[in-house]
């Protein structure tokens, strides 16, 4: 691998000085973009598919300059471009025709320089220039993201161990960075010996099939791997597709939406263990309900505050083949599963027509732990402090400051305490378990200091890289 003495992640970072360069539009009578970002309307929230960009080849050789896409506007950037000590770009980005649409190219040539030979395209709000201006992508617990991708690296080689910038390595990659300076990227094409590199509590990288062409995520999920990541208020700010040296790929289809079920759903036959359990809403403004089935036919609906499942009126329900009837105290709901995958559900109702997406809530499948409230500071609380121990060990924490409490946690546990509004420190410790309760401790101890104010849920989630 070639030294990176020039970050390729300005964009990541939102460290791009546009004020310092000329923002220009070439190639393919780009007019350098309409400085606007253009959120998608209906239930995908970002779709870019490249059909409004001009056709034709963009050089990073003179400024920044900038495909203006269905989205908005996308900077086409290289390392190599950004210094005279490189000598002229091999790299270019092209808006191509493939089978009657539209889709983006990228190439990484041989500069023969000594310098990265990497090439990427990014899109995000630069308020200086006037570029982008709004751009926000809300992630939710029900987003997913999907698009085609199909590319190939000239052997690639691997650099876990020196690497400066990220990905590492020779990669092709598409990297998403939420509100909170979070990084997830997703790694497509890579060397054979390449290891994931999961050594930054704000980054991560999951590498996917280099020969499935089309990809589907859970995109919330997906961040929730990240140690530093905060459901609560994220939004994706900035978009990176990029190829690092030498190769090329192309994308297209590049969209984020709100989870639905297929398009050729139908009725979908489960049993009543399968339904067991807590379930809530995905569907935008109604997250705060949710439902509680247990086997013996009753339940409860209730709704959800800072994270906890109230429950409010009891019910009883049944499953006849595919229809859920739930009868309440306000009548009888009658609907038919549509879509089921074990952590996520879609029902029908029989009297309108009407889809409503469930998450349950419970260990596995992809499924968020079940909170308990172990304890409060006060009767009614509006604020709560929620650590989920996603180790394969036991997990001892406690209050380093005003609340003589903690607690041990088994594996896939979630606890939930009631808190007034201020600040707070919590000590955490990997241990070994039996029954409830930990038996011995080991490893580092790392220590979070925290506040929480009004209606506010302070997640820590604790996984392999916590104590790194």
């Amino acid at each position: 691998m070639k030294t990176k003495f020039q970050s390729k992640y300005l964009a990541i970072l939102l460290l791009i000085l546009v004020v310092q360069v000329s923002i220009t539009g070439c190639g393919g009578g780009g007019d350098g973009g309409n400085g606007n970002y253009k959120p998608t309307n209906g239930n995908a929230v970002f779709d870019e598919r490249w059909e409004s960009a001009a056709s034709g080849s963009y050089s990073p050789a003179s400024g920044i300059p900038l495909i203006n896409a269905d989205e908005g506007d996308w900077g086409v950037h290289d390392t190599v471009s950004s210094s005279d000590d490189c000598g002229p770009t091999p790299h270019r980005a092209e808006i191509i025709n493939s089978n009657g649409s539209k889709a983006l190219h990228l190439t990484s040539g041989d500069s023969m320089s000594g310098c990265a030979d990497n090439i990427w395209v990014a899109i995000e709000e630069i308020p200086a220039a006037g570029i982008n201006s709004g751009f926000s992508v809300p992630l939710t617990r029900n987003t997913t993201i999907s698009f085609d991708e199909f590319g190939s690296l000239v052997n690639p080689q691997s650099s876990l161990n020196f690497c400066v910038f990220k990905p590492c390595g020779d990669t092709v990659s598409l990297m998403l960075a939420d509100n909170n300076g979070n990084v997830l990227a997703y790694v497509m094409q890579r060397a054979s010996d390449a290891q994931p590199n999961d050594n930054f509590s704000s980054y991560r990288e999951i590498f996917l099939d280099p020969d499935a062409g089309s990809y589907t995520r859970d995109l919330f999920a997906d961040f929730r791997t990240i140690p530093d990541f905060q459901g609560s208020g994220a939004s994706i700010k900035a978009i990176v597709f990029e190829v690092d040296e030498h190769g090329e790929a192309t994308l297209d289809n590049l969209v984020i939406k709100e989870f639905e079920p297929p398009a050729n759903s139908g009725p979908v036959q489960v049993t009543e263990a399968q339904l067991v359990g807590i379930w809530r809403r995905l569907d935008p403004s109604h997250t705060h309900k949710g439902k509680e089935y247990f086997s013996d036919g009753t339940g409860w609906r209730g709704s959800y505050s800072n994270g906890l499942f109230t429950r409010e009126s009891a019910l009883t329900w049944s499953l006849n083949g595919v229809r859920l009837i739930d009868n309440r105290v306000d009548g009888v709901r009658v609907e038919d599963i549509v879509y089921f995958d074990g952590s996520r559900m879609t029902t029908q109702r029989v009297d309108n027509g009407k889809y409503l997406n469930w998450q349950k809530q419970g260990s596995g499948g992809g499924a968020e732990p079940k909170c308990d409230l172990v304890a409060s500071t006060t009767s009614n609380p509006n604020e709560y402090f929620q650590v989920i121990n996603q180790l394969n060990s036991g997990l001892t924490w406690y209050f380093s400051n005003a609340i003589p409490f903690g607690a041990d946690m088994k594996p896939s546990e979630c606890t939930l305490v009631g808190l007034n509004p201020g600040g707070y420190a919590v000590t955490f410790q990997q241990c070994a378990i039996a029954d409830a309760a930990c038996t011995s401790t080991f490893g580092p101890t790392k220590e979070v200091v925290f506040s929480v104010q009004n209606n506010e849920t302070y997640i820590v989630e604790v996984n392999s890289n916590f104590f790194q």
